[in-house]
């Protein structure tokens, strides 16, 4: 039966998966967008603080930098962008959780592990015993969609299904899935004309533990080890020999529009892997290679690297590169080596109080040369867009925290660029009503408008553990380059989350948005979600 499972669920469709290890990442989803700020829902946030970086999946699969850390609760983090992904209330965010945190904790646990002979350091897919413990996790959401507004505007709502099932039946065998089906009231057509548009399966893949220290996998995939390439329709293969690993991917890109499968778009590739240490002297590096077709032409080739590294107690590193190898210009071909995307980020922590961050990137068009061979001279004349950011955060008692970020997006040559400040003031369990007050500074400047803002957000537990509650306000005001008329938009908002039960929780959303001259405009929201 678990063979036929196997084979059933490889035939469905390839699928993405962030990797195996499970304890290095931790998921959220975008909750809600205001004009400044991006609001993403963790099942924790234990491991995540102010100043780290959040990532989203590029149109191309691609794991970008799209947001950084201003503020959190216990499930959930006020960011601010720091690229230019479109991001959608609903979308999936993904945080790599310190790994120094993870081996702390195990530190201060019995001593029974260290009585153990074999490493455990090399376990990096979970498996605390030579045997296989299943898991089994779900969750199911239903969420609606209304505005209110002067222009007809039909209900939205949308479905989400995921499960993980890790070591079914106490076997190597896992199993993930995540699907999401989205529809318009009064617009089902939409649905049977652009099913892809509607219906997506992010997630349906199986992995097999061939060993503690080896594994395959079938589906789409992410690995963490090479995350810059993205999602992979195919097979991946992994060993790990002590400090080392070595990979191979064999598959299919996610086609650039609908992200279905296409089977056009063949890629193959191949990485070798270093780990070491332990704690905050943990770090990594990969190296890899791939090659990606299009109709069997060659469409990119590049290389790719990426490290992680505590340089000093409580410094830490984190870069990536790539290196395209491969150029079709007037159809010469030319291998010259080409640096394409540089990322490098900088956190350093000198006490619990404390924390700065500093990341630069430069990035150029990424050229597919037979995918894009229409309109390939517009994207190679362009110059690099490159970035700065910098953080700081600071606790100075208990129950206060404040910080700053400062962005700054620009190419060279062009005068478009952006830049972005914003600061920030928490007050954590005000005494004698238990309630948490924020205020918020934001400065916003680009090549067709200026903008400056300030809110204010309140959160209690109006009932611990039960019923949770949050108001907010802010106000914004708005230079266009264009026009002489600046806007001033009032926004207010609450928001109530109820456990119903143990598994059974609802979450209920209302925003209003005031602008001289117009009609009030407005939007409701409700979840409810079953954890199994």
């Amino acid at each position: 039966m678990r063979r036929a499972l196997l084979v059933i669920f490889s035939v469905i469709g390839p699928c993405w998966l962030w990797g195996q290890d499970y304890r290095s990442i931790e998921e959220g989803q975008v909750s809600y967008l205001s004009s400044q700020n991006v609001y993403v829902k963790f099942a924790s946030t234990e491991a995540i603080a102010p100043g780290d970086t959040l990532f989203l999946l590029s149109a191309t699969g691609q794991a970008e930098a799209a947001l950084v850390v201003a503020n959190k609760s216990s499930i959930s983090c006020v960011c601010t962008m720091v690229g230019s992904l479109d991001i959608r209330v609903g979308d999936k965010v993904f945080a790599r959780k310190k790994i120094e945190q993870k081996e702390e904790t195990a530190e201060e646990k019995p001593p029974v592990a260290e009585k153990r002979k074999e490493p455990v350091a090399r376990q990096s897919r979970g498996q605390q015993e030579e045997g296989f413990r299943e898991v089994i996790k779900g969750r199911l959401a239903a969420t609606s969609y209304f505005r209110f507004s002067d222009r007809k505007s039909d209900p939205r709502f949308r479905y989400t299904l995921s499960l993980s099932a890790d070591h079914l039946r106490n076997t190597g065998f896992s199993f993930e899935n995540y699907i999401s089906f989205r529809h318009t009231v009064n617009e089902w057509y939409e649905v049977k004309d652009h099913l892809s548009d509607a219906l997506k399966v992010y997630s349906l893949a199986v992995k097999y533990d061939l060993n503690p220290n080896s594994w395959i996998a079938v589906g789409r995939k992410m690995n963490p080890k090479i995350s810059s390439l993205g999602a992979i329709d195919g097979v991946q293969f992994e060993k790990e020999v002590g400090d080392l690993s070595f990979g191979a991917i064999a598959g299919y890109r996610p086609d650039h529009y609908t992200q279905a499968v296409n089977m056009h778009l063949f890629e193959l590739g191949a990485y070798a892997g270093y780990s070491s240490g332990e704690g905050k002297k943990y770090q990594y590096s990969t190296l890899g290679i791939v090659e990606q077709r299009n109709h069997m032409e060659v469409d990119r080739r590049f290389l790719f690297f990426q490290h992680s590294d505590a340089l000093f107690k409580d410094l830490h590193l984190y870069g990536s590169f790539e290196v395209d190898l491969y150029e079709k210009a007037n159809e010469e071909v030319s291998h010259q080596p080409r640096l394409t995307n540089l990322y490098v980020s900088l956190r350093y922590r000198p006490s619990r109080k404390l924390s700065f961050n500093a990341a630069y990137d430069t990035r150029k068009n990424i050229i597919y040369y037979e995918t894009y061979k229409s309109f390939l001279e517009n994207l190679m004349d362009q110059e690099a867009r490159q970035g700065v950011r910098l953080g700081v955060s600071y606790r100075p008692i208990k129950y206060l925290s404040l910080g700053a970020n400062a962005n700054w997006r620009f190419r060279l040559g062009n005068l478009t660029d952006s830049r972005n400040a914003n600061g920030y003031i928490r007050i954590n369990q005000i005494p004698g009503v238990k309630m948490s007050a924020a205020v918020q500074l934001n400065y916003l400047r680009s090549s067709y408008v200026e903008s400056r803002s300030i809110g204010l957000r309140l959160t209690k537990d109006l009932l611990p553990g039960k019923i949770g509650g949050e108001i907010y306000g802010s106000v914004v005001k708005y230079d266009y380059q264009f026009t002489e008329v600046a806007i001033l938009q009032k926004s207010f908002g609450a928001n109530f989350s109820f456990r119903i039960l143990r598994t059974l929780s609802l979450y209920l959303f209302y925003e209003g948005v005031l602008v001289p001259d117009r009609p009030l405009y407005g939007r409701l929201n409700a979840k409810i979600v079953k954890r199994f």
